[in-house]
């Protein structure tokens, strides 16, 4: 869930953003939408500075703000025709999240990784073990305490 000083920042830079469309856009919008978004953004501090130069995309906006203005784009002041192209976009960019996700969680690599995970470490334990040659002059030393039966 999201913080509500975050959904207020959402909101001021919705509202900021919404002042610059066209007003025979925004006469589209219902005006209960736009007074929620107004009295969230009272509550936030945020200063925002928006270059008309720049598209949407180029903005220094949050995320979740350039979602709201797509979403009430969609729902209040789209065609039919721009209704559908949208909502075959966010299907396409759904599928390839979630296409993402199952690979990201993928069980097969998940125990895949733990078998190499295990594999290395099987291999450290190999390298670790170390056969232990006595030296020569250990061996001479043994020798003369085997013939005078010498224990330690």
């Amino acid at each position: 869930m999201m913080e509500q000083q975050k959904i207020n920042h959402i909101a001021k830079e919705a509202v900021c953003i919404l002042t610059y469309f066209n007003p025979n856009f925004t006469d589209k919008i219902p005006h209960y939408v736009i007074n929620k978004l107004e009295k969230l953004a009272e509550k936030s501090a945020r200063v925002l500075k928006i270059d008309k130069n720049k598209t949407l995309k180029e903005q220094d906006i949050l995320p979740e703000t350039k979602d709201l203005i797509a979403l009430i784009y969609y729902s209040y002041i789209a065609t039919e025709g721009e209704k559908e192209e949208i909502l075959q976009i966010w299907n396409e960019n759904e599928i390839l999240y979630q296409e993402k996700i199952k690979k990201k969680y993928n069980l097969e690599n998940i125990f895949r990784k733990e078998k190499s995970k295990k594999e290395n470490s099987k291999e450290e334990n190999n390298k670790a073990m170390v056969e232990y040659k006595k030296s020569t002059f250990q061996k001479i030393f043994d020798k003369i305490r085997e013939i005078f039966n010498i224990n330690n």
